[in-house]
Protein backbone atom coordinates (compact mmCIF):
# COMPACT_ATOMS: atom_id res chain seq x y z
CA UNK A 1 0.00 0.00 0.00
CA UNK A 2 1.37 3.37 -0.94
CA UNK A 3 2.12 6.01 1.65
CA UNK A 4 -0.59 8.22 0.14
CA UNK A 5 -3.20 5.48 0.62
CA UNK A 6 -1.98 4.89 4.18
CA UNK A 7 -2.29 8.63 4.90
CA UNK A 8 -5.82 8.77 3.48
CA UNK A 9 -6.76 5.63 5.36
CA UNK A 10 -5.95 7.33 8.63
CA UNK A 11 -8.56 9.99 7.85
CA UNK A 12 -11.39 7.79 6.60
CA UNK A 13 -13.70 9.34 9.20
CA UNK A 14 -13.24 12.91 7.83
CA UNK A 15 -15.93 12.70 5.08
CA UNK A 16 -18.44 11.27 7.58
CA UNK A 17 -17.56 13.94 10.13
CA UNK A 18 -17.89 16.72 7.54
CA UNK A 19 -21.28 15.37 6.49
CA UNK A 20 -22.46 15.26 10.10
CA UNK A 21 -21.19 18.78 10.76
CA UNK A 22 -22.94 20.02 7.62
CA UNK A 23 -26.26 18.49 8.74
CA UNK A 24 -25.89 19.97 12.25
CA UNK A 25 -24.97 23.38 10.82
CA UNK A 26 -27.94 23.46 8.47
CA UNK A 27 -30.28 22.36 11.26
CA UNK A 28 -29.02 25.08 13.62
CA UNK A 29 -29.23 27.70 10.87
CA UNK A 30 -32.85 26.72 10.22
CA UNK A 31 -33.69 26.91 13.93
CA UNK A 32 -32.12 30.36 14.29
CA UNK A 33 -33.87 31.61 11.16
CA UNK A 34 -37.21 30.30 12.47
CA UNK A 35 -36.68 31.96 15.85
CA UNK A 36 -36.03 35.30 14.13
CA UNK A 37 -39.17 35.20 12.00
CA UNK A 38 -42.11 37.43 12.87
CA UNK A 39 -45.60 37.61 11.46
CA UNK A 40 -45.65 38.36 7.74
CA UNK A 41 -47.94 41.33 8.18
CA UNK A 42 -45.93 42.95 10.96
CA UNK A 43 -44.78 46.43 10.07
CA UNK A 44 -41.27 47.41 11.14
CA UNK A 45 -41.06 49.95 13.92
CA UNK A 46 -38.79 52.75 12.88
CA UNK A 47 -39.34 55.46 15.47
CA UNK A 48 -41.72 56.89 18.02
CA UNK A 49 -45.13 58.14 16.91
CA UNK A 50 -46.70 61.34 18.26
CA UNK A 51 -50.34 62.14 17.42
CA UNK A 52 -52.53 65.08 18.37
CA UNK A 53 -56.21 64.82 17.48
CA UNK A 54 -59.39 66.51 18.63
CA UNK A 55 -62.67 64.71 19.36
CA UNK A 56 -65.53 67.25 19.14
CA UNK A 57 -68.57 66.66 21.33
CA UNK A 58 -70.94 66.96 18.36
CA UNK A 59 -69.16 64.84 15.71
CA UNK A 60 -70.85 61.47 15.49
CA UNK A 61 -73.23 59.61 17.72
CA UNK A 62 -73.47 59.19 21.47
CA UNK A 63 -75.79 56.92 23.38
CA UNK A 64 -76.35 57.18 27.10
CA UNK A 65 -77.55 54.26 29.18
CA UNK A 66 -79.08 55.30 32.49
CA UNK A 67 -78.55 51.96 34.21
CA UNK A 68 -78.75 53.02 37.84
CA UNK A 69 -82.21 53.32 39.33
CA UNK A 70 -81.75 56.93 40.48
CA UNK A 71 -82.41 58.53 37.07
CA UNK A 72 -79.55 60.98 37.53
CA UNK A 73 -77.35 60.38 34.49
CA UNK A 74 -74.42 60.34 34.72
CA UNK A 75 -74.19 58.39 37.94
CA UNK A 76 -72.58 55.22 39.25
CA UNK A 77 -73.47 52.28 37.00
CA UNK A 78 -74.45 54.44 34.02
CA UNK A 79 -72.75 54.01 30.65
CA UNK A 80 -71.95 56.18 27.66
CA UNK A 81 -71.23 54.74 24.20
CA UNK A 82 -69.96 56.92 21.37
CA UNK A 83 -68.54 56.91 17.89
CA UNK A 84 -67.01 60.26 17.00
CA UNK A 85 -64.94 61.74 14.21
CA UNK A 86 -61.48 63.01 15.15
CA UNK A 87 -59.56 65.84 13.54
CA UNK A 88 -55.87 66.71 13.40
CA UNK A 89 -55.27 69.52 15.88
CA UNK A 90 -52.92 71.56 13.66
CA UNK A 91 -55.01 71.51 10.45
CA UNK A 92 -58.49 70.58 11.72
CA UNK A 93 -58.61 67.98 8.91
CA UNK A 94 -60.51 64.70 9.39
CA UNK A 95 -58.18 61.93 10.66
CA UNK A 96 -60.40 59.02 11.68
CA UNK A 97 -62.76 58.09 14.48
CA UNK A 98 -62.99 57.01 18.09
CA UNK A 99 -65.19 54.22 19.38
CA UNK A 100 -65.60 54.73 23.13
CA UNK A 101 -67.29 53.09 26.11
CA UNK A 102 -67.36 54.91 29.43
CA UNK A 103 -68.64 53.16 32.56
CA UNK A 104 -69.30 55.53 35.46
CA UNK A 105 -68.31 53.84 38.71
CA UNK A 106 -68.41 56.24 41.63
CA UNK A 107 -69.56 59.72 42.58
CA UNK A 108 -67.98 61.74 45.37
CA UNK A 109 -69.92 63.96 47.78
CA UNK A 110 -68.17 66.95 46.14
CA UNK A 111 -69.76 66.02 42.80
CA UNK A 112 -66.80 64.44 41.02
CA UNK A 113 -67.39 61.30 39.01
CA UNK A 114 -64.96 58.42 38.50
CA UNK A 115 -65.15 56.33 35.34
CA UNK A 116 -63.56 53.51 33.37
CA UNK A 117 -62.72 54.23 29.74
CA UNK A 118 -62.26 51.83 26.81
CA UNK A 119 -61.48 53.58 23.54
CA UNK A 120 -60.22 52.65 20.08
CA UNK A 121 -58.72 55.37 17.92
CA UNK A 122 -59.05 54.23 14.31
CA UNK A 123 -56.92 56.01 11.68
CA UNK A 124 -56.09 55.30 8.04
CA UNK A 125 -52.83 53.48 8.89
CA UNK A 126 -54.22 51.35 11.73
CA UNK A 127 -55.84 51.64 15.13
CA UNK A 128 -54.91 51.41 18.78
CA UNK A 129 -56.85 50.77 21.96
CA UNK A 130 -56.38 52.52 25.29
CA UNK A 131 -58.11 51.93 28.57
CA UNK A 132 -58.07 52.96 32.22
CA UNK A 133 -59.80 54.86 34.95
CA UNK A 134 -59.86 58.53 35.92
CA UNK A 135 -61.89 61.26 37.56
CA UNK A 136 -64.03 63.51 35.40
CA UNK A 137 -62.45 66.53 37.13
CA UNK A 138 -59.03 65.42 35.80
CA UNK A 139 -60.27 65.63 32.20
CA UNK A 140 -61.62 69.11 32.82
CA UNK A 141 -58.35 70.18 34.48
CA UNK A 142 -54.82 69.04 33.64
CA UNK A 143 -56.03 65.93 31.81
CA UNK A 144 -55.72 62.19 32.41
CA UNK A 145 -53.38 59.52 31.05
CA UNK A 146 -54.42 56.10 29.74
CA UNK A 147 -52.13 53.24 28.69
CA UNK A 148 -52.21 51.95 25.12
CA UNK A 149 -52.85 48.20 25.33
CA UNK A 150 -53.02 47.01 21.70
CA UNK A 151 -52.83 48.14 18.11
CA UNK A 152 -53.04 47.21 14.43
CA UNK A 153 -51.19 48.34 11.31
CA UNK A 154 -48.63 51.04 12.08
CA UNK A 155 -49.51 50.73 15.79
CA UNK A 156 -49.10 46.95 16.12
CA UNK A 157 -46.82 45.84 18.98
CA UNK A 158 -46.36 49.40 20.21
CA UNK A 159 -46.91 50.69 23.71
CA UNK A 160 -47.39 54.16 25.06
CA UNK A 161 -49.74 56.62 26.67
CA UNK A 162 -52.71 58.67 25.63
CA UNK A 163 -53.37 62.00 27.36
CA UNK A 164 -56.94 63.35 27.22
CA UNK A 165 -57.95 66.88 28.19
CA UNK A 166 -61.16 68.83 27.66
CA UNK A 167 -61.01 72.01 25.61
CA UNK A 168 -62.15 73.96 22.56
CA UNK A 169 -60.72 73.95 19.04
CA UNK A 170 -61.84 76.76 16.74
CA UNK A 171 -64.89 75.99 14.62
CA UNK A 172 -64.99 72.41 15.93
CA UNK A 173 -66.17 73.70 19.31
CA UNK A 174 -65.82 71.86 22.60
CA UNK A 175 -64.53 68.34 22.99
CA UNK A 176 -61.40 66.48 23.98
CA UNK A 177 -57.78 66.84 22.93
CA UNK A 178 -56.25 63.37 22.55
CA UNK A 179 -52.46 63.23 22.50
CA UNK A 180 -50.83 59.84 21.91
CA UNK A 181 -47.17 58.92 22.22
CA UNK A 182 -46.29 55.42 21.04
CA UNK A 183 -42.90 53.69 21.24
Amino acid sequence: MSTAMKALGKFHFVPKMLGTLLVIGLTLAGIFMFMGCDDEDEMPQTSSIHLEVFDPDTSGSTQTLDLNTMGDFPGPGDMLLSEHHVYQVSSQQYMGRTITRIQFINATPAGDLFFLLDCTLSLSDGSFHFTGGAAFSALMGAGADFPIVSGTGAYKDRSGLVHIKAGNLGSLGSGFFITADLD
